[in-house]
């Protein structure tokens, strides 16, 4: 028999503005836990960069070669692409002020020495940055898991758990990539097929755009999953997708107050990043908002959980 009036009367849970201001006052109080964002700042200041050119390039000239309706548009995307700084993959799961505001915008204390090799050589160490940015993630997320005692799993050694945790961000986003290769084939192929003329490049990246804006939101709360309860990648989806759909107002939420920690702060940072002072002020402040907001979100994803797990044995009973 369902204990109606138990799941009903569930402990409200902590607000957005609430879990963030507990990050924000705990940082003061472990103020350490900058470390890493801080850390990442310094890579993108001082760390030599690899330029694409010649990867882009060659992906270009492959795809111009192919006899297919869509291949020129495919071609010019690349090309287009040329220059990046495949060392920024270093970043990419963490808003860091020197990445996002790019060469020119911010005061240099050093001028970075950016190499320009092969294609294989752009390929391995865009993989080699990729490892290396999994592992900040994993580092950043169990310290501060640690840190506010959030964490389910049986202890053990710390870098022991870390090396597991990046193990598995690893397999997860090695399970994203086919997974996105295969949800875009099968809405590709179909579309592909019906279409006389082919696709036009403004077709497929709004077609991109939608499939990789639902799996964002869907897969929002999997590195929480992964290092609070230490899920391999299909049970990590699974319980983000849970606390998603559970709290899904909120959830929106959350991924609005980060936009706005996020992309909606550039043009401060740009204000204040053109004297060194002014640098180190905007590092340390975009350091203390995004370890506050992943605080907030691994507290927002265990309570979440634990209301879910609550519910479903009430339900169970």
């Amino acid at each position: 028999m369902i204990d109606r009036k138990a799941a009903t009367e569930a402990p409200e849970q902590p607000g957005i503005l609430e879990l963030i201001a507990t990050g924000m006052s705990h940082i003061l109080v472990v103020p350490w836990l900058l470390l890493v964002p801080i850390l990442l700042e310094g890579w993108f200041l001082f760390a030599p960069g690899v330029n694409s050119t010649r990867l882009t390039h060659s992906l270009g000239s492959w795809f111009d070669g192919r006899n297919n309706a869509n291949a020129a548009d495919v071609a010019r995307w690349f090309n287009e692409r040329g220059g990046w700084d495949v060392s920024g993959l270093v970043g990419f799961p963490m808003a860091s002020v020197i990445d996002a505001l790019g060469s020119g915008d911010h005061y240099a204390p050093i001028d970075r020495t950016m190499f320009h090799p092969s294609a294989t050589i752009v390929l391995i160490c865009a993989v080699g940055f990729m490892l290396l940015g999994l592992f900040m993630l994993a580092l950043f997320e169990v310290l501060l898991a640690h840190s506010m005692d959030l964490i389910r799993t049986q202890r053990r050694p710390l870098m022991l758990e870390i090396l597991d945790r990046w193990l598995k961000f690893v397999s997860f986003v090695l399970f994203g990539t086919v997974a996105m290769l295969f949800l875009l084939g099968a809405v590709m192929i179909p579309i592909e097929l019906l279409s006389a003329g082919g696709l036009s490049g403004d077709t497929i990246a709004v077609t991109l755009s939608l499939i990789g804006l639902a799996a964002l939101v869907i897969a929002m709360f999997v590195p929480e999953a992964i290092t609070t309860d230490g899920l391999w990648p299909i049970a990590a989806l699974r319980a983000s997708a849970e606390v998603v759909f559970h709290s899904f107002w909120r959830t929106l939420g959350f991924y609005v107050v980060s936009l706005l920690i996020g992309p909606g702060l550039l043009p401060l940072w740009k204000s204040m990043a053109h004297e060194a002072a002014g640098l180190i002020l905007a590092i340390l402040l975009n350091a203390w908002l995004v370890t506050s907001l992943a605080i907030a979100t691994l507290g927002f994803y265990r309570s979440r959980s634990e209301q879910i797990r609550s519910l479903q044995t009430t339900i169970r009973g």
